[in-house]
Formats: structure tokens, sequence, C-alpha cells
């Protein structure tokens, strides 16, 4: 939408009517509305990004016409060199909250989930280099319990060439 001298903005506004989709969601089901706002600077060879998004009516924590929430999702993040390679960092986080009726008359009605993320790649040749990465996510009310466990901590090492 704008960009100058290593400055960007951008943002995105979809709606999808899930009336005309074919899925199993009745005719009186609310369109899903989604607005993406993001916004990042380059500071020499370092750069820091925002994301923000907020979707209404959606529909993908358990799919039927009564899996109705709202959510609130941020991103923070940047990258610079170091030591001969690249870092990067970033933390996200998601809050939610049903709209509709649960089907579990216990189930939590709203909840919040974030992820904090460091990468670190180091070039080996033009194409090809190792990285290292460790990602914990933290979730609580709705989110912990989802089936893919929200509460985890992962770590991976590895070569990627490019052909």
């Amino acid at each position: 939408l704008y960009k100058n001298k290593g400055f960007n903005l951008g943002t995105i506004f979809t709606v999808i009517d899930y009336r005309q989709s074919g899925a199993n969601n009745g005719a009186d089901s609310d369109p899903t509305y989604n607005l993406f706002f993001a916004v990042n600077q380059t500071f020499d060879q370092t750069r820091v990004h925002f994301d923000y998004q907020h979707v209404w009516n959606s529909r993908s924590l358990g799919g039927g016409p009564n899996a109705f929430y709202a959510k609130d999702l941020g991103f923070i993040g940047a990258s610079t060199p170091l030591a001969g390679g690249r870092i990067f960092g970033a933390f996200k986080w998601n809050v939610g909250k049903w709209q509709g009726t649960s089907a579990k008359k216990d189930a939590d009605r709203d909840g919040n989930r974030w992820v904090a993320s460091l990468k670190y790649q180091y070039p080996l040749s033009k194409r090809t280099l190792v990285y290292a990465l460790g990602t914990y996510a933290r979730g609580t009310g709705m989110f912990n319990k989802a089936q893919a466990k929200a509460t985890r901590l992962l770590t991976a090492f590895g070569v990627q060439h490019n052909f």
C-alpha cells in the first residue's frame, strides 16, 4: 500500500460468505471478516516488523455453525546480522473469544496463546546454510484444551541447500 526508503505499510480486508461456500453452516451464518495490518522498517541491515490481525465470526477452531469466535493476533519480530550469519527473533500473541454456543457445557469461552521464537542461520556457501531454532508457546483457556496442545517447546537444527 505504501513504500518509502525501507519503510513499508500495508493492509488487507477480506470477507468470506460461508452461506455460498457449500459448507454446512446454515443460511443464517454470518460472514467471516478479516482485517490485517502490517508495517516494517529496515535500518541498514536490520529489519523490524509488526503485524496485527482481527477476525470476526471465524470458524477455524473446530468448524461447524457453532464454532464462531473473534480473535486478535499480533506479531513483532526483527532480524539482524550476527557473527557472520543472521539472527531472527519474534513474539506472537493470539487472543480469542467464542461467540456462539459451545459443544461442551464446561468449555472455556476465551483464552490466549503466545509464542516466542529465536532462529540463527549461518551460510556455509552461496547455496547452503546451517540453522538452529527454538520456540516456546503457551496457551490458556480455550487454546489449552485444543487437540494439538497450545503449550509446547520446539527445537530444531538443520542444513538447507538451495538447488
